[in-house]
């Protein structure tokens, strides 16, 4: 599994959407909170990523926090939870 620490959604076309890569998982959910615990983004499907916007507006520069569920290969709840930096 990859998690990017890092994303720059500034429309170029390089690491514009936050986006978990893995393979060997039965189920993803991917939640994205600000600094104050607000919930901004959250998806039950792998191949959706974050933008980086809430409610079609972009977010700031900055510190933002993840959540990972899933299942792995052999059926066992994983939870996965760290930073990301958004820039610009």
């Amino acid at each position: 599994m990859f998690i990017p620490n890092a994303f720059s959604p500034n429309g170029d076309g390089q690491n514009d959407v936050f986006r978990i890569k893995a393979k060997n998982i039965d189920f993803l959910y991917l939640y994205i909170y600000n600094r104050f615990g607000q919930l901004l983004f959250q998806s039950d499907d792998i191949n959706t990523g974050w933008n980086g916007d809430y409610k079609g507006i972009p977010c700031e520069i900055g510190t933002y926090f993840y959540l990972l569920l899933y299942n792995d290969i052999d059926g066992k709840s994983k939870k996965e939870s760290g930073d990301l930096e958004l820039l610009r």
